[in-house]
């Protein structure tokens, strides 16, 4: 579940918190952006708020924790093995974006990097 201040983990059996994963919002909800999604197969798990993104294995391990300079101007998008992080250029006058790319290894490790 995806809420205000945290993105909390649950157990479909118990109902006990698994995990909980700070979000980051601006209050403006013109500008902010929440997603939960699996990808890789399912084993991460990508939880993205307005001004964090949180990568999580699927033991619920973070694997990366991305904190944009600028609020996301949309949700990341995944690609084949990796993501795309398109920001606000809060330095850019006309108003323009910075992209980020995040992969990781087909071979399932976590040993993920930032290009």
């Amino acid at each position: 579940m995806l809420g205000w201040s945290d993105a909390v983990v649950l157990d479909a059996g118990t109902g006990a918190v698994r995990r909980v994963f700070s979000a980051v919002f601006t209050g403006k909800s013109s500008l902010d952006v929440a997603d939960l999604r699996l990808m890789a197969d399912g084993r991460l798990l990508l939880v993205s708020s307005t001004r964090r993104v949180w990568v999580v294995g699927s033991d619920l391990e973070p694997i990366e924790r991305l904190d944009p300079i600028g609020p996301l101007a949309e949700v990341p998008e995944v690609r084949g093995s990796g993501i795309t992080i398109r920001e606000y250029d809060l330095e850019d006058p006309a108003g323009g974006y910075l992209e980020e790319e995040w992969t990781w290894p087909d071979s399932g490790d976590h040993g993920c990097a930032l290009n």
